[in-house]
């Protein structure tokens, strides 16, 4: 299974991504953004270099890293991958595109982490790696950050759930908490057996099908 963990800026997504692929060795981690830089030429960590390369190489080679990953995993019953990566993004206080409809329709499933606006702030403050620092306009007064931050998140959702329909791509909501990914990771790993046991479930029908068919003839 190929599975997309995303959410707004500040959700939790690496701690949340790394304390399960701790815990579990039949999944691997492919670091979007990470590998993205790596086939730009970019050096890693370098995001302000990443957010001024031209938006189409980039969506081109993101979308081919994803296309590879899919092909090794998407109906892989014994092996797992996790892409961390935005659907949209807020650049400046504007929500802009981040990744292609066409790139999201490669995956199993996309698990969408949320939190209160207030716990995301809070991580955002404490972020010292100069990652987030684009996301909001220039403080002043007439900035209000946590209901910026509010309308994203919801927008983010709504924008999300809608495509997955559309595509018929499973999608689930986890609440991730601070100091509480071992929760998260539990419902996690309960929808991903569930998933699991549905593939299972809908092969063996297609095996009996099959068999029915050879018995006819």
């Amino acid at each position: 299974m190929l599975y997309l963990v995303t959410g707004v800026n500040g959700v939790g997504k690496s701690i949340f991504i790394k304390e399960l692929i701790n815990e579990r060795e039949d999944f691997s981690h492919i670091q979007g953004s990470s590998e993205l830089m790596k086939r730009l030429g970019i050096e890693n960590g370098n995001y302000e270099k990443l957010r001024n390369f031209d938006e189409k190489i980039k969506n081109d080679i993101f979308e081919r890293i994803i296309f590879e990953a899919s092909e090794k995993y998407h109906d892989n019953l014994s092996g797992h991958a996790i892409v961390d990566g935005h659907v949209l993004n807020m650049i400046c206080g504007k929500v802009v595109r981040a990744m292609s409809n066409n790139t999201l329709k490669l995956f199993s499933s996309v698990i969408y982490l949320h939190a209160e606006t207030n716990e995301i702030i809070g991580r955002l403050e404490k972020d010292n790696s100069g990652r987030d620092r684009a996301i909001f306009e220039k403080k002043s007064e007439s900035v209000n950050e946590r209901q910026t931050l509010d309308d994203y998140q919801k927008q983010f959702e709504e924008i999300l759930e809608k495509e997955c329909l559309q595509n018929n791509i499973l999608f689930y909501k986890i609440l991730h908490l601070e100091n509480r990914t071992c929760d998260s990771i539990l419902i996690f790993s309960k929808i991903h057996e569930k998933i699991l046991e549905d593939n299972l479930t809908e092969q063996s029908s297609e095996i009996r099908l099959g068999l029915n068919e050879m018995r006819r003839r």
